[in-house]
């Protein structure tokens, strides 16, 4: 039961996070959130998200995305992060994980359980950002303190999921590497990426 109703938050959330967004190349729409018939589970009905995650792919070292492709799938990303913030939804799990490559060339943004949907809640998923979560993507205030996610934390994250994109590797492994490292890339994208352009 309790892990049922730890699910029923997580989905209930990202159904209103969708539900709060107008419509967006980049993200999937919310169309209904309802439980099992048996009550077993819940159900998120969102817009198909057809395509291949982020992580998956920069792990496919044989298929190699090009530079003009990584340009389009950080273009698509912040775009449809900056919608988020427009409408004061925030994600809260940006990563090569929630990143999906579609076959149509658009990318997308998609997992939106733990994101807040407005100002900061007594009902929250939050304090399962760190147990649910890669922390390596989480800006240090929010590894610090769950309620300091905003706006900038996504950014912090997402630029964690670009340096990724462009190098091959992450910056750090975990959050205390990164605080460490005082959250500086180990090495600017240039002098890892042969030809990168100014």
């Amino acid at each position: 039961p309790e892990e049922r109703e730890q699910q029923k938050k997580r989905i209930g959330n990202a159904y209103e996070a969708l539900e709060k967004l107008p419509p967006h190349l980049g993200i999937p729409t919310g169309r209904d959130f309802f439980p099992t018939q048996d009550g077993d589970g819940y159900v998120l009905v969102t817009d198909d998200v057809p395509g291949t995650s982020l992580r998956v792919k920069l792990k496919k070292t044989n298929e190699p995305l090009t530079f003009d492709q990584k340009l389009r799938i950080i273009h698509d990303v912040l775009g449809a992060l900056g919608h988020c913030h427009a409408h004061e939804v925030i994600h809260r799990a940006i990563s090569p994980a929630t990143v999906i490559l579609g076959p149509d060339g658009q990318t997308r943004l998609t997992d939106f359980d733990f994101a807040r949907p407005g100002a900061p809640r007594e009902q929250t998923v939050a304090q399962e950002l760190l147990t649910q979560l890669d922390d390596a993507y989480l800006a240090p205030e929010v590894f610090i303190d769950l309620s300091k996610s905003s706006p900038a934390s996504d950014v912090f994250a997402a630029g964690v999921t670009i340096y990724e994109l462009l190098t091959g590797e992450r910056p750090w492994k975990t959050a205390p590497e990164a605080f460490s490292a005082k959250c500086v890339f180990p090495q600017p994208v240039s002098k890892i990426v042969p030809g990168f352009p100014e």
